[in-house]
C-alpha cells in the first residue's frame, strides 16, 4: 500500500468513527429537544448533518433516482450526483481562481481588509512574522493542526492530499483514473497557498494580540466578545482565568483566540453556513462562492454600522482605512452607503 493510499485508507476510518459518534451524541440530544422546536430537529436531520458529514440531500437522492429511471445514467446513486456536482463546481473554482492571477491577489488582501481591523499593527506584523516557515516547523505545524486551521484534505472530495510540489507533483496527481480531477485541484494550489497563510497568519497575530492584551490586564471576557459568541469554549476559557488565572490557561485562551479569529475573519466555508436556499444542489451551481460574499458582508455590517463603530472604533476606523486603500469607497457596498 502506498503512502497516499495509506492515508486515505485512515482518513476514511477516522472519519467513519468520529461519524457515528457524532450521530450518536446528536440523536441523544435530539430526543431530548422539547417537541415545539420540529422545525430545528427537522433543519438539523435534512440540512445540517448531511452537510456536515458529507451524505446527499433528499433533492441529490431524488436526481440519482431519476437519473435512474430514464436510463440516462442507470445505477446513478446520491453520492454520484453529489459527487457530480462537486466537479462542476471545480471547474467553476479553475476558471475564477486556479488561473487567475488577480483572484490570488485579491485573496492575499483579507488578512490586512480583515484580521488587521481588530488585532492592530503590531499583532498583524508579529502574525506574519510567525507564520513564516511554520509549514516546515513541526511543533508550528502540530499546533496548527491541532486548532484545526491548517488541513490537507480536499474541499472537494474529502480525501487526504499529501503535499507535493511543482511540476513534479502537478504530474503525478494528472495521471491514473482520477487524473482530470487531480488535474484540476493542483491548478488550486497557488491560491490555497495564499489561504493557508492567510489563515496561519491571522491565527499567530490572534494569539500574539491575546497573549499582549492578557499581560497588560485586559479583562478576558471582553476579549473574547471580539471574536465568540457568550456560548463559545472560549467565553468558558475567559471565566476561567478571571476565577483561577494560570499560564496554562492564558496559553489555552490564546489559542483560542486566534482559532476563533480565523473563523471571523478568514470565514468558515461549508455549505452548513451558507441560507439554507443556498445550500440546494441546482443553486450550488450558479452561486459557488455566495459564503464568502455573505460572511464579508456580515462582516462589513458588522464593523460599520453605528451598533459597530460605538462598539469598537477602533476596529471600524481601520477596516474603513483598508477597505477604502484597497478597493476605494465603492468597493465595499457597506462603505459606499457612507458616501
Amino acid at each position: 500500500m502506498c503512502i497516499r493510499d495509506r492515508d486515505i485508507y485512515l482518513y476514511g476510518a477516522v472519519r467513519k468513527v468520529h461519524q457515528d459518534k457524532l450521530l450518536n451524541v446528536v440523536a441523544k440530544q435530539m430526543e431530548k429537544m422539547p417537541k415545539g422546536h420540529r422545525r430545528l430537529k427537522d433543519f438539523i436531520e435534512n440540512e445540517a448533518l448531511p452537510a456536515a458529514l458529507g451524505y446527499p440531500t433528499a433533492l441529490e437522492e431524488n436526481i440519482a433516482i431519476a437519473l435512474h429511471k430514464t436510463k440516462i445514467l442507470a445505477g446513478t446513486t446520491g453520492q454520484d450526483v453529489r459527487r457530480m456536482l462537486h466537479n462542476i463546481n471545480l471547474l467553476q473554482y479553475v476558471h475564477d481562481l486556479g488561473v487567475s492571477i488577480s483572484s490570488i491577489a485579491a485573496n492575499s488582501s483579507q488578512v490586512i481588509m480583515n484580521t488587521y481591523p481588530i488585532v492592530g499593527e503590531r499583532a498583524f506584523i508579529a502574525g506574519y512574522r510567525a507564520a513564516k516557515g511554520a509549514m516546515k516547523d513541526p511543533a508550528k505545524l502540530r499546533e496548527l493542526r491541532k486548532v484545526g486551521v491548517v488541513q490537507g484534505v480536499s474541499a472537494v472530495t474529502g480525501e487526504v492530499l499529501p503535499h507535493q510540489k511543482g511540476l513534479k507533483g502537478w504530474a503525478k496527481r494528472s495521471v491514473g483514473a482520477e487524473g482530470f480531477k487531480g488535474s484540476l485541484e493542483a491548478s488550486l494550489e497557488p491560491f490555497g497557498k495564499v489561504e493557508v497563510l492567510n489563515r496561519t497568519a491571522t491565527y499567530y497575530a490572534g494569539k500574539s494580540y491575546a497573549k499582549v492584551r492578557l499581560m497588560k490586564g485586559a479583562d478576558p471576557v471582553k476579549l473574547a466578545d471580539k471574536v465568540a459568541p457568550k456560548t463559545s469554549s472560549l467565553h468558558a476559557l475567559a471565566r476561567q482565568i478571571k476565577n483561577n488565572d494560570s499560564a496554562a490557561l492564558r496559553e489555552a485562551f490564546a489559542m483560542g483566540f486566534g482559532k476563533e479569529l480565523v473563523d471571523k475573519t478568514q470565514f468558515r466555508v461549508g455549505r452548513e453556513n451558507l441560507p439554507g436556499i443556498l445550500r440546494k444542489a441546482p443553486v450550488r451551481l450558479l452561486s459557488p462562492y455566495k459564503s464568502f460574499l455573505l460572511n464579508q458582508l456580515k462582516y462589513s455590517v458588522e464593523a460599520l454600522s453605528p451598533k459597530g463603530i460605538a462598539k469598537d472604533p477602533k476596529k471600524a476606523l481601520r477596516f474603513a482605512g483598508a477597505t477604502f486603500g484597497l478597493v476605494g469607497a465603492m468597493g465595499n457596498p457597506v462603505l459606499a452607503l457612507y458616501y
